[in-house]
């Protein structure tokens, strides 16, 4: 149901499901903005008899699981040993103009 529900949330929010959960909080899209889509979403959200704030952790948690789910299905192994035998150093005076940049401070040698 709430997988169901949030498919509908993006669709009627332009994939934001946050900003479906604000304006089922009352401070998202105004009533006067809402389209026919976003108002049917929140009348069955409505309908379901769960308190707004709580359905609204409860949409936010189930969506971001299923995001987990599919970030850690295409996480890669990462061997640092590899990655980290070369060392690699960076001249002073680089980081010094990064963190100067714009002339508002000076290095003193």
């Amino acid at each position: 149901m709430l997988r169901n529900l949030i498919e509908k949330a993006q669709a009627a929010f332009n994939l934001d499901v946050w900003a479906a959960c604000s304006t089922l909080l009352g401070y998202g899209v105004p009533e006067s903005d809402q389209s026919a889509q976003q108002r049917e979403w929140l009348d069955t959200v409505n309908t379901t008899g769960i308190e707004p704030a709580l359905f609204s952790d409860m949409i936010k948690d189930v969506f971001n699981f299923d995001l987990w789910q599919r970030i850690h299905a295409t996480m890669q192994p990462v061997n640092f040993s590899e990655q980290l035998q070369q060392k690699k150093y960076v001249d002073a005076n680089t980081m010094g103009a990064q963190a100067c940049a714009g002339g508002v401070c000076e290095l003193v040698a």
